[in-house]
């Protein structure tokens, strides 16, 4: 176990450390795992050793789930919206509603409860390896694992929306091509009253 990569210092050690036939489990401050392998040429280390060295790396993110109590269904929106949202249509196709919370006493007016962890792996196999000795950009490396099988971070939260577990507006904060944050879905008017769970 290693602390956290921050400089070349700690590169240097861990690639050492993999060089030698140890396994070595840390942290890497990254927007997603195709950028691993760029973020450890910035700190001096060279593609050869990062393509021999690294096997696999993960990304995590932390979603909110929606309120059992209070969550409501509403139909999903417009291919049109969808397509302004940045959403792909076929990523909701049988999906007839979402669910999101509507804010009660027990999820304190939040409309959410609890979280849950959304993955995105990066496995070093043959391609991967030349690609990383190639120094690829980090859109060509997510587009290969992407061709593998591995699907984005914001795809798997918007899955995540379609099984009912977190709103659409909550996957659609880690779309990574447009400003996330800056396209929220329409909510409509709040109903006054009590919430009963």
């Amino acid at each position: 176990m290693m602390g956290e990569i921050r400089d070349e210092e700690s590169v240097d050690a861990l690639m050492r450390l993999s060089s030698s036939g140890h396994r070595a489990i840390s942290t890497l401050h990254t927007n997603s795992v195709c950028e691993v392998p760029n973020r450890f040429f910035t700190f001096g280390a060279q593609p050869f050793m990062v393509a021999d060295g690294l096997k696999m790396a993960v990304s995590q993110r932390l979603v909110k789930k929606v309120c059992p109590r209070c969550c409501i269904e509403e139909p999903v929106p417009s291919e049109q919206r969808l397509s302004e949202l940045g959403v792909p249509p076929d990523w909701l196709a049988g999906v007839g509603v979402l669910r999101r919370g509507r804010k009660c006493d027990f999820c304190r007016n939040t409309g959410v409860s609890g979280r849950k962890a959304i993955f995105e792996v990066l496995l070093v196999d043959d391609d991967v390896k030349m690609a990383i000795q190639e120094r690829v950009p980090a859109v060509q490396l997510k587009n290969l694992i992407a061709a593998k099988g591995e699907r984005s971070i914001f795809e798997k939260a918007v899955r995540q929306a379609a099984a009912g577990v977190i709103s659409l507006e909550e996957a659609c904060k880690f779309r990574e091509e447009l400003g996330a944050r800056s396209l929220e879905l329409p909510k409509p008017p709040q109903s006054t009253g009590l919430t009963v769970g």
